[in-house]
């Protein structure tokens, strides 16, 4: 987030921020929200902070670019429901704590964030792959050895844009078995392959959206280890 802001863009390059007044506030807010996560200490107004700059961005900017970036929804609401911030600021919360809301929602955090994660995925390969092919079909076309359809199979009649058809099918597959918690930690294996693959390929301009997804990837893989500290912190 403090990257997205110094480097002028709405959560990653996708949505580049001008000097119109809505897009400073948009950029300040994500280096403030950055740096109370970075230092751990306002974390659940940090997070609320989240997910009032993603709802807002419908208002400023086309929801197709917007709901590519779902994942910082399930981001924000995962860390608000598991997260106890070290300083204060913590008194607002309080009162939850007592009455035990957030002990009875914070076991609905991970499935939460993979659920909306997933969602997330599906959005990013419906907006890329299938309503708007064009510009990853421009991006093989001058990378033609990405196509390994056609580079290592040989298979000549497999284009550029029935690859990246298929690339959007199967996106929508991974996201469906993520959300519904299918064969969950196989899943997030294969993303985080697919991530690395990304970033070697389309170079750190990727590191911005890349880095949370490799996050979500850890909590997700270790997920019974996170259940486990739930559990002994109620012990």
């Amino acid at each position: 987030l403090i990257v997205s802001g110094v480097q002028n863009y709405l959560f990653a390059p996708g949505i580049p921020l001008g000097d119109e007044l809505p897009h400073i506030v948009f950029r300040f807010a994500q280096i403030v929200i950055g740096i109370g996560l970075v230092l751990g200490t306002f974390t659940r107004l940090a997070t609320i902070g989240i997910v009032a700059v993603y709802i807002g961005a419908f208002f400023f900017f086309p929801a197709l670019k917007v709901l590519d970036y779902t994942v910082f929804m399930g981001i924000g609401l995962f860390l608000f429901l598991v997260h106890r911030d070290v300083l204060s600021f913590s008194f607002f919360f309080k009162p939850l704590e007592k009455k035990g809301f957030l002990d009875e929602y914070r076991k609905h955090a991970l499935p939460i964030l993979r659920f909306i994660t997933g969602a997330g995925l599906i959005m990013v390969a419906l907006h890329h792959n299938i309503l708007n092919p064009e510009p990853a079909i421009a991006f093989l076309q001058e990378r033609p050895l990405l196509n390994i359809m056609q580079s290592i199979f040989g298979l000549e009649n497999y284009t550029h844009a029935l690859l990246v058809f298929n690339s959007g099918i199967f996106g929508i597959l991974i996201g469906a078995l993520l959300a519904f918690g299918i064969l969950e930690r196989f899943v997030a294996t294969l993303i985080a392959i697919g991530l690395i693959l990304t970033v070697l390929v389309g170079g750190v301009s990727f590191l911005p959206i890349a880095v949370p997804y490799f996050a979500i990837v850890y909590i997700i893989i270790t997920g019974n280890q996170f259940e486990e500290r739930e559990i002994k912190e109620k012990l």
